[in-house]
């Protein structure tokens, strides 16, 4: 009886400590709105990092490294520049994605296109 309840206890206080060290970052705001679709959209997003242990961080869109900097200097401000929708990736210092966020681009006008009102063909 005691064996297991050590057991559990153990087992309870391991899951605790690796949810606890799972590392988590905020990224705000996630949507940028254009004027209409295409168009370059331009925002600044604040990153803040949480569990993380102290060390190189980078940041990168997509593939191209945006900023790298220690775990002390977070939060930070970076001003991007996306015309679609695009993910934002924190490496470490081995360039290993730890945490990857999805940016979305929305637009307040859509592509103009005249839709036809009869088929380009006919029998008769």
């Amino acid at each position: 009886m005691r064996l297991t309840l050590l057991v559990l206890c153990a087992v309870a206080l391991f899951a605790q400590s690796a949810i606890a060290q799972s590392p988590l970052w905020q990224v705000q705001p996630s949507i940028c709105i254009s004027q209409q679709e295409g168009e370059n959209c331009e925002f600044e997003v604040d990153i803040t990092l949480l569990n993380l242990p102290a060390g190189q961080y980078c940041v990168a869109l997509v593939n191209t490294v945006l900023r790298c900097a220690t775990g002390a200097e977070f939060p930070l401000k970076i001003t991007m520049l996306i015309n679609k929708n695009s993910e934002l990736r924190l490496l470490n210092s081995a360039q290993e994605i730890l945490i990857s966020h999805s940016l979305i681009v929305k637009s307040q006008q859509a592509n103009m296109q005249r839709r036809r009102l009869r088929n380009p063909w006919s029998l008769f």
